[in-house]
C-alpha cells in the first residue's frame, strides 16, 4: 500500500497597524494537519475444497483442500487444485474454489494452461494403440479427461438452479486463455454484469464460489435439488462419470497445468474485458522452492547409504529416491530417474559431480558440487556420444567452495545428442555455467535457470534454445559465441549487472531478440552479428 502524504499550508492574512512609527503585526493561523491520500488495493484470496469420487464413495482430499490463511497461490509452498497420480477410468473429482476480494470492487478472470503432457512410460497395451508412445511429451490424457465449471453457491454440489459456464476436454479448453468470471460483459453469478464486491474494513468480504468437476471418461449431469442438504458426501457432487469411452492410449499419461486468477479494479474501469488486460509478459529464472517430489520410488537411499551402489543395483527405468545427506559423486550409466526426496533447498548433496553416460536419464532436486571427470571439473558431465532424453532440473549447482576451474554443466566435444533439457537450476560460483563444446543433434533446451557469479554464463553457445533465464554477475560474458557457432537463439532472458552477449566472429547472425539488458548489452567484433532488436524495455519478472 503506497501512501502519498500531502501537506496543505494555510496562509493567515494579517491586518497591520502603524502606531507611533512602531509596526505591530496581528496574526492568526488555522491549519488542517495530516491530510493524506492513500492508494487502495486489490487483494484476491483463494481457497479450495476438494473431493474424489471412487466406486460411488465421496472422499475429501485434504492434500488439495486449503483455506485462505494457508498462503498465496504463487508462494513457494503453494497448494494444488489437483494432484492425482493413479487415475482409473470412471474416476470423478469435485472442487469448490472460493474467491475473496478484499478492499475494493474488482473484475475477475481465471485461466488454466497445460504446461506438460508427459507420456511417462509405455505399457504393452498402450504401445499397441499409441503410435506416439515413445515421445516423452506425447501423452494423451488431456484428450480423455473432461472438465466442467459452474457458478456454485458454496455447497460443493451442482444443482438444478446453477449454470455451467465452461466445459470440455482438458486439451481443448486449457489453452491459457482467460475466462470471464466477472467483467463488463459477463458475471457468472449475477444476471447483471457487475464486479465482485470488495470487503469493507472490519467486515468479512463476500465470498464467490466456482465449482469444478473432472471426469476420466464421459461426464454426465446429475443435478441435485437445491432444497436438500448440500453435503457432497451425503448426496454426491451433482455429476456422474462413465469410464467406458476411455482407451488404453492414455495409460500412464499425465498432464501438468497452471491455474491463474486475475483481479483488476472496477472503479473508473467500466469497459474491462477478460483476455484484453495488459500483457504481463513472461517470467524468467529458477524457483527451487517449487519442487515436485518424486512419485512411485523403486529404490530409497538415506544418508548412510552408498548412492553409486544404489544406482548400480537399480533396474533400468527405476526411480531412485535420495533422502537428505551428503553423497560422493556418481556415474549414471543406465536409464533411470535420480531424484532428491526433499529438493535442493533442504537437501541431498552430491559432492563430486554427476557423470551422465546413458540416454533416458532425469536428475533433479540436488545440491551438486562439481567434481573431476576426464580432465575437467564439472557439476554435470555429459561425456557419452549418441545419448538423449536427458533432463537436468531443479538443482543447485554450486562451485563456490571449489578452487579449481569448474563448469556447472559440460558436454562432450563433438558429441551427438538427442533431447537435452536443462531447466529450473541455479548455477553459480563456477567459471562457466554451461559449457557447450561443439555438438550436433537435437537443439538443447536451456530454460528458466539462474546463472550467476560466473566468468561466463554460457560458453561456446551453439545449437541451443536459451530462453527465460536470468544472468547476473557474469564477470566476462553471459553468453559467449565463437566461430564454432552454427545456430541457436537466445530470447526472453534478463541480462543484469552488466552481463552481456559477446560475439567473437560467429556467423551467421545470432538471434538475440526480446532480451532485457540493464547495462552492457552486446559486444560484437563486427556490426550486425547479433540481432538484439527489439530489446525488452522492462526487466522480466523473476519466478
Amino acid at each position: 500500500m503506497k501512501k502519498v502524504i500531502i501537506s496543505l499550508s494555510v496562509i493567515g492574512v494579517a491586518a497591520a497597524a502603524i502606531i507611533g512609527g512602531t509596526i505591530a503585526y496581528f496574526s492568526d493561523t488555522e491549519t488542517s494537519t495530516g491530510n493524506v491520500f492513500t492508494a487502495g488495493a486489490i487483494d484476491l484470496k483463494i481457497d479450495n475444497e476438494s473431493y474424489l469420487v471412487q466406486n460411488g464413495e465421496v472422499i475429501r482430499m485434504d492434500e488439495n483442500s486449503w483455506g485462505i490463511e494457508d498462503g498465496d497461490l504463487d508462494a513457494p509452498d503453494h497448494k494444488l487444485f489437483f494432484n492425482f497420480t493413479d487415475l482409473k477410468p470412471g474416476d470423478l473429482g469435485e472442487d469448490t474454489i472460493s474467491l475473496h476480494v478484499n478492499s475494493n470492487d474488482a473484475w475477475a478472470c481465471m485461466a488454466i494452461d497445460i504446461t506438460d503432457t508427459p507420456e511417462n512410460e509405455c505399457t504393452e497395451p498402450e504401445e499397441s494403440v499409441d503410435s506416439n508412445c515413445e515421445d516423452p511429451d506425447g501423452g494423451e490424457l488431456q484428450d480423455e479427461l473432461y472438465f466442467a465449471f459452474w457458478a456454485d453457491d458454496g455447497d460443493n454440489v451442482y444443482e438444478t438452479d446453477e449454470v455451467i459456464f465452461k466445459e470440455g476436454l482438458a486439451g481443448e479448453i486449457f489453452d491459457g486463455a482467460f475466462w470471464a468470471l466477472a467483467d463488463s460483459q459477463t458475471n457468472v453469478w449475477e444476471a447483471e454484469n457487475v464486479p465482485l464486491e470488495g470487503g469493507v474494513v472490519g467486515q468479512e468480504p463476500i465470498v464467490y464460489y466456482v465449482g469444478k468437476v473432472w471426469c476420466y471418461g464421459e461426464l454426465q449431469e446429475d443435478a441435485k435439488d437445491p432444497q436438500t442438504d448440500g453435503d457432497p458426501v451425503a448426496r454426491g457432487t451433482g455429476f456422474l462419470c462413465n469410464g467406458e469411452p476411455v482407451t488404453n492410449v492414455s495409460q500412464t499419461d499425465g498432464i501438468m497445468a497452471d491455474v491463474t486468477f486475475y483481479a483488476e479494479q472496477a472503479r473508473n474501469n467500466g469497459q474491462f474485458i477478460c483476455g484484453e488486460q495488459e500483457e504481463q509478459g513472461p517470467t524468467v529464472g529458477a524457483n527451487l522452492g517449487n519442487y515436485s517430489a518424486p512419485q512411485d520410488c523403486n529404490v530409497y537411499v538415506d544418508d548412510e547409504g552408498d548412492l553409486q551402489a544404489a544406482i548400480n543395483g537399480a533396474s533400468d527405468g527405476s526411480t531412485v529416491c535420495v533422502n537428505d545427506g551428503d553423497y560422493n559423486g556418481v556415474t549414471i550409466n543406465k536409464p533411470l530417474i535420480l531424484a532428491a526426496v526433499n529438493g535442493p533447498v533442504n537437501t541431498a548433496v552430491i559432492n563430486g559431480g554427476v557423470r551422465i553416460a546413458s540416454s533416458d536419464v532425469t536428475i533433479k532436486g540436488f545440491k551438486v558440487i562439481p567434481g573431476y571427470w576426464s580432465g575437467t571439473y564439472a557439476g554435470f558431465y555429459l561425456d557419452t556420444n549418441n545419448v538423449g532424453n536427458i533432463v537436468i532440473s531443479d538443482n543447485d549447482i554450486d562451485g563456490t567452495t571449489q578452487t579449481n576451474t569448474d563448469r556447472g554443466i559440460e558436454t562432450l566435444y563433438g558429441g551427438v545428442y538427442g533431447a537435452i533439457t536443462i531447466t529450473n537450476n541455479e548455477i553459480h560460483g563456477v567459471v562457466t555455467g554451461v559449457y557447450e563444446n561443439p555438438h550436433t543433434g537435437s537443439i538443447f533446451q536451456i530454460t528458466y535457470n539462474d546463472i550467476y557469479d560466473t566468468t561466463a554464463g554460457i560458453g561456446g553457445f551453439n545449437h541451443s534454445n536459451v530462453a527465460y533465464n536470468e544472468f547476473r554477475g557474469s564477470g566476462n560474458e553471459a553468453i559467449g559465441a565463437d566461430s564454432s557457432y552454427v545456430d541457436g537463439v537466445a530470447n526472453y532472458n534478463n541480462f543484469l549487472d552488466g552481463t552481456r552477449i559477446n560475439d567473437y566472429g560467429a556467423v551467421p547472425t545470432i538471434n538475440a531478440e526480446n532480451n532485457f539488458f540493464n547495462n552492457g548489452g552486446i559486444n560484437q567484433t563486427t556490426a550486425n552479428e547479433v540481432d538484439y532488436d527489439p530489446e525488452s524495455v522492462a526487466q522480466y519478472a523473476h519466478n
